[in-house]
């Protein structure tokens, strides 16, 4: 059973990183559009865990991280950003993605958010092959980044019925 827990950036940052390169990797076959050096990419994510710190968590498999998600809610009302999906390369197939896809929905519902949207390469073909399973829409090319593409998944009832409950 997996467990959600806020990233410590303290602890993990290393963790953090080797994640974003790998899904670089995983994407583009290189490391050329990893898009801020490190020292930029820590402060945003310290600045988006202090404001969302139930959307920036790592999924721990006992003692061990296998996964992490970064969402926010947008200014724009009810609109939610998926910022990073992410799955230990040896974790991958086992259905980790699908618990960290319920966690984000469940984070969705908790905040009331309508529509979420996030970016995925379209040569990502295991990552496009599991958003197409779970609703999310290819709404084509981010305009400030034509190589990757922007998905988007209505929170509608019938979506909102394969959410975990609300909690209390």
């Amino acid at each position: 059973m997996l467990s959600f827990l806020t990233i410590n950036i303290e602890r993990d940052w290393v963790w953090c990183r080797r994640f974003a390169c790998d899904a670089h990797i995983e994407s583009f076959g290189n490391l050329d559009r990893l898009p801020e050096p490190e020292e930029f990419d820590r402060l945003w994510l310290e600045d988006l865990i202090e404001q969302y710190p139930d959307g920036c968590v790592h999924a721990w498999l006992g003692d061990r991280i296998v996964g992490e998600l970064r969402m926010t809610v947008m200014e724009r009302a009810h609109e939610g950003a998926i910022f990073f999906v992410y799955v230990v390369p040896e974790h991958r197939g086992t259905g980790i993605a699908t618990q960290l896809h319920k966690y984000m929905l469940s984070f969705l519902r908790r905040h009331e958010v309508t529509h979420a949207r996030l970016s995925v390469s379209p040569t990502n073909l295991r990552a496009n092959a599991f958003y197409d399973k779970h609703g999310w829409h290819d709404l084509g090319p981010r305009i400030d980044a034509q190589h990757v593409h922007v998905r988007e998944l209505r929170i509608t009832p019938e979506t909102a019925r394969r959410m975990p409950p609300r909690e209390a």
